[in-house]
């Protein structure tokens, strides 16, 4: 149906579910959400925030909506080889491509532009990612060549796969080293992850590995023990070479410990990142034997330099990426990338330090995380970059505060997140012991 079919009636029938629907995922008004407003120009929508609101939108109406057809549609009649060549984008297909995306200012259109894959089915969304979150330099990438006692072992959570179902469903466990101190949320949340992560790039052979992008909503109900095992489910709701979509959760002797709901991620290309033989090799071990347990020797978080601090209120500091560790030869050997979750994690302990010096918590009581929402990366963080975080706390009601957790390189908004904390006894927590 063309636009010109589309009734104003129509239009304004949905348009209050679109509205709010894209706020939420804009992190704005919903008065913001004008129907003449540019989502680039005036409400500084980047890539990954036209991910979110397809996600979002997808599940509103309980739609599907068609990707993968941008560059087909605005390559038109053009021939395949005068639209790009080795891969850049000719100058005649740039003209095609500001003709049809004629909404999107021309400064944004850069040169070179790279096709975003030669593989099928590429999705506009997936597309804008890959550009987005893949601009490590080659000097940095060769400097960091992969440590091969490392792989599958510095950042690695899934030791065997005890149920699977292709591109539908999967179980697995882990086995948390008593060695360690302790075995954080974000790690647990991380091993529901890897094992998604593993159905997808299974059923498209390997072609592509999802990154860490949009997570709906995680809730923390326990904490892991070092010593005990963890055994993870989720369900993939789908998954193709544009992206994978989960839900998962990971519990130990029965007792779920965590959530995740709603996650997202795309697919880029796994030869970038890592050796697609040897992910093979290794996922037909996880399926049969297993791997061998407790190579997982912890993770030092890296540090933070506290910059300002209004107590119970907000915090700034900056997080020093390292040039090199253990974890970057696991994730991933290719092209090293700071986890998100142990940028989550240190965003969270901040959020946690911060909330003690709030008010009225019960005396004696001792915040605890009991739910992340909206979390959304919008670009890979890389060794040795430094990370300014700033959390906003919101006063304490009913016992629970809100925290916003945002994190910037050189003034460009990286990561986002929302945090729910509370004490344990107003929620009922206890530890998995």
């Amino acid at each position: 149906m063309a636009m010109n079919d589309i009734s104003r009636e129509e239009i304004m029938a949905v348009y209050p579910k679109v509205a709010e629907t894209m706020a939420d995922a804009l992190g704005c008004d919903v008065a913001d959400v004008k129907l003449d407003v540019s989502l680039i120009e005036g409400l500084d929508a980047e890539s990954i925030d036209f991910l979110d609101m397809v996600f979002r939108l997808e599940r509103a109406f309980k739609i599907k909506i068609p990707r993968g057809k941008i560059v087909e549609n605005a390559r038109g009649d053009l021939p395949e080889a005068e639209f790009e060549q080795k891969g850049i984008v000719t100058e005649k297909g740039m003209a095609q491509l500001r003709s049809y995306l004629s909404e999107i200012p021309d400064s944004r259109f850069k040169t070179p532009t790279f096709r975003a894959c030669s593989r099928p089915r590429r999705s506009a969304s997936s597309s804008c990612a890959h550009s987005a979150m893949h601009r490590q330099p080659r000097s940095r990438r060769a400097a960091h060549e992969p440590c091969m006692s490392s792989h599958f072992a510095a950042y690695s959570f899934v030791d065997r796969i005890t149920d699977f179902e292709p591109a539908t469903r999967a179980a697995g466990r882990f086995a948390v080293p008593a060695q360690l101190p302790e075995f954080s949320s974000c790690l647990v949340a991380e091993a529901v992850g890897q094992l998604a992560a593993w159905v997808s790039m299974a059923h498209i052979d390997f072609r592509g590995r999802p990154v860490a992008a949009l997570a709906t909503e995680t809730r923390f109900h326990g904490a892991a023990i070092p010593g005990r095992s963890l055994d993870l489910a989720v369900d993939i709701e789908s998954c193709d070479d544009d992206a994978v979509a989960y839900s998962g959760s990971a519990s130990v002797d029965g007792e779920r410990i965590i959530e995740l709901i709603d996650c997202l991620g795309p697919m880029l290309p796994v030869a970038d990142f890592d050796s697609p033989e040897q992910l093979r090799e290794r996922f037909a071990l996880l399926l049969t034997s297993g791997a061998l347990p407790n190579r997982f020797e912890g993770v030092a978080l890296p540090a933070v330099t506290p910059l300002e601090l209004v107590p119970g209120r907000s915090l700034q500091a900056t997080l020093a990426v390292p040039e090199s560790a253990p974890f970057f030869g696991d994730h991933f050997p290719r092209r090293p990338v700071f986890p998100a979750t142990l940028l989550l994690d240190t965003q969270i302990r901040l959020a946690l330090d911060l909330a003690h010096g709030a008010s009225p918590w019960k005396e004696g009581a001792t915040p605890v995380p009991v739910r992340v929402t909206h979390v959304k990366m919008r670009a890979f963080i890389l060794p040795g970059q430094m990370v300014d975080l700033a959390i906003e706390l919101a006063p304490v009601e009913n016992g629970m505060a809100k925290a916003a957790l945002r994190a910037r390189i050189d003034d460009r908004l990286v990561a986002t997140a929302r945090l729910e904390i509370a004490s344990p006894a107003a929620i009922g927590r206890r530890v998995v012991a």
